[in-house]
């Protein structure tokens, strides 16, 4: 029956109850128990005989091995020998210094947005590249010597480009602390003459490198904070905060400052006639009011030929800062020259006044958008200096109504102005000489508006003329 064929089929398999797939199946585990038996028979074996625990200090340490960092452990050895090369870097950077300033063009490259030396680019490439080098074999107290050869470079470089472009006599007119202040300073006591010390004669084309300096200066102190994040990115970490650049940051710095204060002087000298044939006329003896001096059309030539040329190569920021501290002396010095003038003429304070008016336009107008400062110092200086001549035309009294803050000097300045001779008393008019200035000065304006009618008239004229005999030719 269905029962005993059943028991027969499991007769038939030994009695296991698994057919063929499952007895196989059952032998492969059966022989791996045994195999995993066999070797911890064979460890138990060793570990009783002490071989097992050094097999294991063995894989410990070739473990240990895997892990360790070989890196520099070879250089190291080298470390107290590489001054040698430290120093062959920093002579092969110092011979660079001297080929690229020698081979500077000093002027502006085309289709460039700045005006910094090619040498100050080359020269930070190349220390880029001593940098690589020397990290390839070490990173310990050789590369951070390198980054000290690097300052010592850097200051060579200064010291190279300032001596490329400052002339003659430079160094003395810049050496004393606030030249241009001990200038203003001597014209504000009413010294005769102002100190020469800080007088320079600097051609265009040495103003053109001067410009230059001021610029790759300024590039150069922007520039080595970066290069001093590069070094400590190569250098071993516990010597990364020795890694600075600051006192380096300095030295452009106050390469920078040298350079704008040698711009002021140099054009400051070239104004100095203007202000000395200022003072060489006799006012006393002043008696007609024309259009203005001379010594006027001077100071706008120089102001054409000198700040065009700085305002091509400076940059917006340092181009303002140099103007402000340009007419900041001057016109504190042209001020101080109207006030050392005495006994003055009626015509001759009309004239003066005339004459201060169109150098403050002349000022205003070359004053950029940026130099909001230097606007502000020619309006207060030459305003004061309005003020004064205006104080000298009217009678005493009418001092403290026209300058309310004078000092003692400004007073004393303004007494020694009145009593000019021949143009009347200086004074005794009061109102009436100011009135006449005033007067004057619309006469001069009236004149020569009619001057240049007539002139457009005679243009017009010309070219009417010439256009009416090209038609009869024809």
């Amino acid at each position: 029956d269905g029962g005993g064929g059943g028991g027969g089929e499991r007769s038939n398999d030994d009695g296991l109850g698994l057919d063929d797939e499952e007895e196989a199946t059952s032998a492969t585990a059966i022989r791996k128990r045994y195999e995993r038996e066999r070797r911890q028979r064979e460890r138990d074996a060793l570990e009783a005989s002490g071989q097992g625990r050094a097999a294991r200090g063995m894989e410990g340490a070739a473990d240990a091995a895997a892990k360790t960092d070989f890196r520099g452990l070879i250089s190291s050895c080298f470390e107290p020998h590489m001054g040698g090369y430290v120093a062959a870097e920093e002579r092969e950077l110092c011979e660079a210094v001297a080929r690229l300033v020698a081979g500077e063009k000093w002027h502006r490259e085309e289709n460039s947005d700045n005006s910094v030396l090619t040498s100050a680019t080359q020269l930070f490439l190349q220390m880029k590249r001593s940098l690589k080098r020397c990290s390839r074999m070490t990173r310990g107290n050789a590369l951070f010597q390198l980054h000290v050869s690097f300052k010592k470079v850097l200051r060579r470089y200064a010291e190279a480009i300032w001596n490329a472009a400052a002339p003659k006599g430079a160094d003395a007119a810049v050496a004393s602390d606030g030249a241009a202040a001990a200038m203003v300073a001597a014209a504000t006591t009413g010294a005769l003459s102002p100190a020469t010390t800080w007088k320079v004669k600097v051609e265009d084309d040495m103003l053109a490198r001067v410009c230059l300096v001021v610029e790759t200066a300024d590039y150069v102190a922007s520039t080595l904070y970066g290069l001093a994040e590069a070094v400590r990115g190569f250098v071993d970490e516990e010597m990364a905060g020795g890694v600075e650049f600051e006192d380096v940051e300095e030295c452009f710095v106050d390469l920078k400052a040298r350079g704008a204060t040698l711009l002021v002087l140099a054009v400051e000298t070239r104004l100095d006639d203007a202000l000395t044939a200022l003072g060489a006329v006799s006012w006393d003896q002043y008696h007609e009011i024309g259009d203005e001096s001379a010594y006027v059309g001077e100071v706008a030539a120089v102001l054409r030929g000198a700040l065009p040329l700085i305002s091509s190569i400076l940059g917006e920021a340092n181009e303002s800062y140099i103007v402000d501290k340009l007419f900041g002396s001057f016109t504190a010095r042209w001020r101080w020259a109207v006030a050392r003038c005495r006994r003055v003429s009626e015509a001759g304070l009309q004239q003066l006044l005339l004459d201060t008016q169109v150098v403050r336009s002349n000022l205003l107008s070359c004053v950029t958008s940026g130099a909001s400062g230097g606007k502000r110092l020619v309006e207060k200086e030459m305003g004061r200096a309005e003020a004064m001549l205006k104080a000298a035309a009217a009678p005493a009294e009418a001092l403290e109504m026209l300058l309310p803050d004078a000092t003692s000097v400004e007073r004393l300045r303004v007494t020694e102005m009145r009593g000019g001779g021949s143009g009347g008393d200086g004074g005794g008019s009061g109102g009436g000489v100011l009135r006449r200035m005033a007067e004057a000065r619309a006469g001069a304006a009236a004149s020569m508006a009619e001057r240049m009618k007539q002139a457009r008239a005679a243009m017009t004229s010309s070219s009417s003329g010439g256009v009416s005999g090209a038609g009869k030719e024809k």
